[in-house]
């Protein structure tokens, strides 16, 4: 009996090392910190700025975050269009710890995935805009495919110490 079950710890350890996903371990379940995610040109649930967006110059907006967990190893920041699919406009990873904030038309410190994508949502139409800024503990990384740094939204929320939104709108006219 002994040797079958060690035989069948032999088989199932291997497919059990497969089915993990991401950099690391899944944590224990735990809810995140609040981070205070604002800006200086809108307010959460605000129309944002035409000068951020398509119908203008299509700067990156002012950003600033507080109350970021002290066992922080560093920062990511998302921007997605939630109307239009989910659609990524910006995604900035290991971003440093001791970052409080973006100013207008800065790029942060940190491994850019995929560059600041200005709202432009369709002629006559209003989108949203979610901001998100996560806290990440030393044990995580960013996930990859063959190498390239992808999102993982799951991953991030499940690893996250901390996280905070920021709602923005646009209405692009005809």
């Amino acid at each position: 009996m002994h040797r079958t079950a060690v035989r069948a710890a032999a088989l199932v350890a291997p497919l059990l090392a497969l089915t993990g996903c991401g950099s690391s371990p899944t944590p224990a379940h735990r809810d995140p910190v609040t981070i205070a995610l604002t800006s200086s040109a809108f307010t959460d649930s605000g129309a944002i700025p035409a000068r951020y967006t398509c119908s203008g110059s299509g700067t990156i907006p002012p950003l600033s975050w507080t109350n970021v967990p002290k066992d922080t190893a560093w920062l990511a920041l998302y921007m997605e269009d939630t109307t239009a699919g989910d659609l990524t406009h910006w995604y900035t990873v290991e971003i440093p710890a001791s970052t409080t904030g973006v100013t207008e038309g800065q790029k942060p410190q940190g491994h850019v995935v995929t560059g600041y994508l200005p709202p432009c949502p369709q002629s006559g139409t209003e989108d949203d805009y979610v901001f998100t800024v996560y806290a990440l503990p030393k044990e995580y990384s960013p996930a990859k495919i063959g190498g390239v740094v992808s999102f993982d939204a799951p991953g991030l929320h499940a690893h996250a110490i901390g996280e905070g939104t920021l709602t923005g709108t646009f209405t692009r006219k005809l």
